[in-house]
């Protein structure tokens, strides 16, 4: 289900022998938002988006299989926005993925018009073959990094103290 209306895009880009909880965790804490945003009597903030780079099915690195909604050519970089967030995740498929230029290239052009880019552990190789690691102060000129006990900074930088405390409570929940 898509969220709507959203204020923010989230795209996870899936490879094959990608890792699952690199790409259902985080997407997972976003969906979370979204449903703590809907019980205050709120619309949902993010728009969650499932690429590779052809859309269709595809095996990661634990032999799930998923199927992707989008193809990165339906995602055209020229499109995106700084109400996006892309994240590559790691895996044992990384070690072909790192190499693809197609990849890299969609990378390249949606790192300059996206708020965020990240990586999952191995997926960092990926931003650094497109040379987005080079000179990192000059992408982030303002580098902080504040822990947030049990909550992603993502979410908590966005919305209110009271969503971030929600996550809280539903992440201790779980453990």
């Amino acid at each position: 289900n898509t969220p709507t209306p959203a204020s923010h895009q989230v795209i996870s880009i899936a490879y094959p022998g990608a890792m699952s909880l690199d790409i259902t965790g985080p997407m997972h804490v976003f969906a979370t938002a979204n449903d703590v945003r809907r019980k205050q009597g709120l619309p949902a903030f993010y728009t969650l988006t499932y690429a590779e780079l052809q859309a269709g099915p595809l095996t990661l690195s634990c032999g799930l299989q998923i199927v992707t909604t989008h193809g990165l050519a339906q995602l055209p970089p020229s499109a995106l926005s700084k109400n996006t967030t892309v994240l590559v995740p790691g895996g044992d498929g990384i070690e072909a993925a790192q190499h693809d230029e197609a990849l890299r290239a969609w990378v390249q052009q949606a790192a300059p018009r996206v708020a965020r880019l990240g990586s999952a552990c191995s997926a960092a190789r990926v931003l650094a073959r497109a040379g987005l690691l080079d000179g990192l102060p000059g992408w982030i000129p303002r580098l902080q990094v504040q822990p947030v006990e049990h909550a992603s900074h993502w979410v908590v930088h966005e919305h209110t103290e009271r969503v971030a405390l929600e996550l809280q409570r539903f992440l201790l929940s779980k453990q």
